[in-house]
């Protein structure tokens, strides 16, 4: 009995583990003059609060849908959000006419071909980069 109590802790304790080691990066397009970023800044960036980078082009936010792992990981993790607190600010802008939601995309391969071809276009992605053109990443998490 004991040993099935042990063995079950330790695979809890290995998924938990795995869930947890989950990486993810921040990925801007090659045009983004942006070398690191803060959390803060991330968070006005996400919020859609900062529309233009310093060198005064617009900015493009992508992301994920509210119930996507990514998007979840992504808010709670490193913004320090739920995705319901970020959705209430844009639907807020939106509805007040105050400002645009982020575009949203359905999967990685959709996130890393927007970020790659889009001009100021930033977001996140759970995954490996290694062949990935036109991304540069600015934050790992």
């Amino acid at each position: 009995m004991l040993a099935v109590i042990r063995r079950s802790t330790l695979l809890f304790i290995l998924c938990f583990s795995a869930l947890n080691a989950q990486a993810g990066a921040v990925i801007v397009s090659s045009d983004v003059n942006l070398d690191g970023v803060s959390r803060q800044s991330l968070l006005s960036v996400f919020s859609m609060r900062l529309s233009y980078w310093q060198d005064g082009s617009p900015v493009e936010v992508y992301v994920f849908a509210d119930d996507d792992p990514a998007h979840l990981n992504f808010t709670k993790r490193y913004l320090g959000v739920f995705p319901y607190q970020l959705r209430n600010v844009w639907d807020r802008a939106v509805f007040t006419g105050s400002g645009d939601a982020p575009y949203q995309v359905l999967s990685t391969e959709e996130m890393l071909e927007k970020i790659s071809t889009g001009k100021g276009a930033i977001g996140y992605i759970e995954q490996d980069l290694t062949g990935t053109e036109n991304v540069r990443v600015v934050y790992e998490y």
